[in-house]
């Protein structure tokens, strides 16, 4: 297919030469109106030359459509197999032309074997804007003042580096776009930097042609970590690469996540150091566990503290068997917090078992640093203490992944850890489903011992997470004894407490636009709730998840006192409230345990849950009711208020199948499960 101006030929053949081609026709995508737009002399081979600036004469100006390609074929019925004419479209006739019957029909245009596109390109008449492209089938189609929606993708097959430089290569494919030029933008997550760099783009001509004409391009970067931001090494943060495209059909820049990588890239992918005079830089290269995309972690050291990062992680081998007798145990969560499972459990080890060598790990500059530094044996994150306890542990509990803990965690320094990995969860499973992030065969989670609450939980684990049996133990969280210590006075207060999403990440115009906003601010703002607070004398406390902080001024109410967790301890916030609203939090099942009701408001359910369903049955297994209204969720917070908030029993009879002890011997469990457990990399 070329483009000369407005002027398009298209020249084809068919391989079997009983397909015979006659008329060309345009059909708008959705509708049944054909038009015919050329015709050519009925053979195997054809040739249609279109006017864009005659066709686009019999659209309307102000329309924005796309419109599909159709050819007539004609092909002798004889010829078919009885498959084939099964598959042919209703729409196809049968004639008998000199007694040979013959099947006449439409047929999409595309789908050659080799396609060559030469000049394709926006073509402008009279305020009137047409492009032809082939879409991701292979088929030709036509935009009339619209852009195809056709998602530029990549390919990532290798990750290398050397002294100063991360280098890494893959694909590009722009499908009807050319390239005109390209770089790389880095953007960091904590700091909302951009940082521009270099890229070489090489166009893939014979692999283009063998994939009906879409367009395929090679890139590579080498990226100099020594002198990378403003000729200076990358500032701690973790940095999604995007490339940044300017492409011949499009009027504005591209920006295309880049992703989705090989065997080689995924699993042999090596981290790259960047040094300048002071600081050493580490940057590995992961890919999320959701899309696959590729984002660097970078973490920078002082030069002395690095080289005495490198000289244990060489002689890991041996300071392992040196100081096993220590048994030295590390505990912690997120490095910025210390409030939930890790520091529930390093609590208890630190005020029953004083002279047992167990450490947490925390930044310095953490807020919730106090919560735990009164108990001592804390570790600053990335010194030189950390590091070597790190490298000599024997046992690591961990609320999130276990690698969290790790002064870095390249493939390089993981494989150094020795120690039987425990995790401590952060909150009852089976809402959403984490299997990709905390199943058996989940990328970059490892762990030996897996903690549950329940004998339910246990099975959920082991039949839906595929962990096996003996790596599941039911203890209780260790939060759970200081949540049913009694030890709070209930006040007349109202706790609103939903989860994140992840699809709004760190973008304040998606999150503006977004039905988590809307709902939650109509819900702080509404009149009703006003009323109930002030008829019960009530206080509503609308508490944010610590990923959507950021944007808690979008909230501000004067009836409505809004934190975010960290300001305040979220356990007190459990113990001390009445009802709670959440959504799908795990926190709904920590309430539940108190005997107090939830209920869940649930408007995004179908988006939440996603692709992969729910560990639960939700009507059935949650232990409070389900809304998707806001006036639902009123009526119910009324009609709790008028019972004294008691929680209902069958709520109750669902509660207890997700926890089996209430004794507050949750950390005593964990500790006498592992206090003498290895594992064979150990032996």
């Amino acid at each position: 297919m070329i483009q000369d101006e407005s002027i398009i030929h298209i020249h084809g053949l068919f391989a079997m030469t009983n397909y015979q081609v006659s008329e060309l026709f345009i059909k708008p995508r959705g509708k049944k109106e054909y038009m015919k737009v050329g015709d050519c002399e009925e053979s195997h081979q054809f040739t249609f030359i279109i006017d864009l600036r005659e066709l686009m004469t019999r659209f309307e100006v102000n329309e924005r459509k796309m419109y599909d390609f159709y050819i007539k074929v004609s092909v002798d019925k004889n010829v078919l197999t009885d498959e084939e004419l099964e598959g042919l479209p209703k729409s196809a006739l049968i004639k008998n032309i000199n007694k040979i019957e013959k099947v006449e029909y439409l047929m999409r245009l595309g789908e050659f074997h080799q396609m060559i596109l030469k000049g394709l390109k926006n073509y402008v008449f009279k305020n009137k804007r047409g492009l032809m492209y082939v879409t991701q089938k292979g088929n030709i189609s036509f935009a009339y003042n619209k852009e195809p929606n056709t998602i530029k993708r990549t390919l990532v097959y290798k990750i290398d580096s050397k002294r100063n430089v991360l280098r890494f290569k893959g694909k590009l494919f722009t499908r009807n776009s050319k390239l005109l030029r390209g770089t790389v933008l880095l953007r960091g997550r904590a700091q909302e930097r951009e940082i521009e760099i270099p890229a070489t783009f090489h166009y893939l001509k014979e692999e283009t042609e063998q994939n009906y004409g879409l367009n395929r391009y090679q890139y590579e970067v080498s990226l100099r970590l020594d002198k990378v931001n403003n000729s200076t090494i990358l500032e701690e943060d973790t940095y999604d690469v995007y490339l940044k495209l300017t492409l011949h059909d499009h009027e504005k820049e591209k920006i295309v996540r880049v992703g989705k990588p090989t065997y080689q890239a995924k699993y042999k992918g090596i981290e790259g150091y960047g040094f300048n005079q002071d600081q050493v830089s580490v940057v590995n290269p992961y890919f999320t566990f959701k899309k696959s995309n590729l984002s660097l972690e970078v973490v920078n050291f002082s030069r002395t503290t690095f080289r005495f990062l490198t000289i244990v992680t060489q002689w890991a081998w041996l300071l392992r068997k040196c100081f096993r007798t220590k048994d030295v145990w590390l505990i912690g969560e997120r490095t910025y917090k210390a409030q939930d499972t890790g520091y529930h459990f390093f609590r208890y080890i630190r005020t029953n078992y004083p002279k047992k060598n167990a450490y947490y790990v925390i930044k310095q500059d953490s807020p919730e640093r106090n919560n735990v530094e009164k108990y001592g044996n804390v570790l600053y994150f990335k010194s030189k203490k950390h590091i070597w306890n790190t490298i000599i542990s024997n046992k690591i509990f961990a609320s999130h992944h276990p690698n969290y803990l790790y002064p870095i965690r390249t493939r390089k320094f993981s494989n150094k850890i020795q120690a039987l990995k425990v995790f401590l969860q952060h909150g009852v499973m089976g809402t959403k489903n984490m299997v990709a992030n905390y199943g058996k065969q989940a990328v970059g989670f490892e762990v030996d011992l897996f903690l549950v609450s329940s004998d339910f939980e246990k099975q959920m684990i082991i039949n839906d997470f595929g962990y096996d049996e003996d790596q599941v133990a039911v203890t209780g969280l260790s939060r759970f004894d200081s949540l049913l210590a009694g030890d709070r006075s209930l006040k007349k207060q109202i706790l609103i407490i939903p989860t994140w999403r992840d699809w709004i990440g760190d973008h304040v115009n998606r999150f503006l636009k977004s039905e988590y906003y809307h709902r939650y601010n109509e819900l702080i703002h509404h009149e009703r709730l006003n009323r109930l607070a002030s008829e019960y004398s009530l206080e509503i406390v609308f508490c944010l998840h610590p990923n959507m902080q950021k944007f808690t001024s979008f909230f501000k109410n004067d009836h409505v006192k809004v934190i975010n967790q960290g300001e305040v301890d979220v356990q007190t916030l459990l113990k001390e409230s009445m009802l709670m609203v959440t959504d799908y939090s795990s926190v709904g099942f920590d309430f539940s345990f108190l005997e107090k009701p939830v209920v869940y408001y649930q408007f995004d359910q179908e988006k939440f849950i996603g692709n992969r369903p729910s560990h639960l049955d939700l009507e059935e297994d949650l232990p409070g009711e389900i809304v998707n209204q806001v006036d639902d969720l009123l009526d119910l917070i009324e009609d709790y208020a008028t019972t004294s908030f008691t929680m209902k029993e069958k709520y109750m009879l669902r509660s207890e199948k997700f926890l089996k002890y209430k004794d507050q011997q949750s950390n005593e469990r964990i500790y006498e499960l592992v206090k003498h457990k290895e594992t064979a990399r150990q032996s």
